[in-house]
């Protein structure tokens, strides 16, 4: 999980601000920035299709954690919704034009709104992750002198 998340956020935040501002075409930015967002995207969806699963496969959580499960399927039905809505719009849209319209700009918006959603429904969930893992873990008796 945090590895896809570094690199969601990286691709995000780092790498593609730099192609659009050293490449010398938008248009070849916007390319190499598609694949990398394309392949970030879909390496989500299996990471967390694979927690998602196993969360809920495996015994009912504590209560105070299914805050956790809930912005995991968040996050996968976001990184769903733009791989496989907004972004075949997108390029469709950038083929009918020469250049960017106003439908294209908006839902370039709406994909760059649920790229900051998953970011940080991300970040809090492996931000909480280990203390919610070491409270699960937690199984001392006052026998044990715990």
């Amino acid at each position: 999980m945090t590895t896809w998340l570094g690199t969601h956020v990286g691709v995000g935040y780092l790498v593609a601000p730099v192609l659009f501002a050293r490449l010398d075409t938008r248009a070849l930015a916007g390319d190499l920035a598609g694949e990398l967002f394309f392949w970030s995207a879909w390496i989500g969806i299996g990471v967390l299709t694979v927690l998602v699963t196993f969360d809920f496969v495996r015994r009912r959580p504590p209560r105070w954690r299914l805050w956790q499960r809930r912005l995991l399927a968040i996050g996968l039905i976001f990184l769903l919704i733009s791989e496989l809505i907004i972004h075949p719009v997108l390029q469709h849209l950038r083929a009918a034009s020469q250049g960017p319209g106003t439908a294209f700009v908006m839902m370039h918006g709406v994909s760059q709104l649920l790229h900051l959603a998953v970011s940080v429904m991300g970040l809090v969930v492996v931000a909480t992750w280990e203390d919610s893992k070491q409270s699960l873990e937690f199984r001392g008796t006052p026998e044990e002198g715990v």
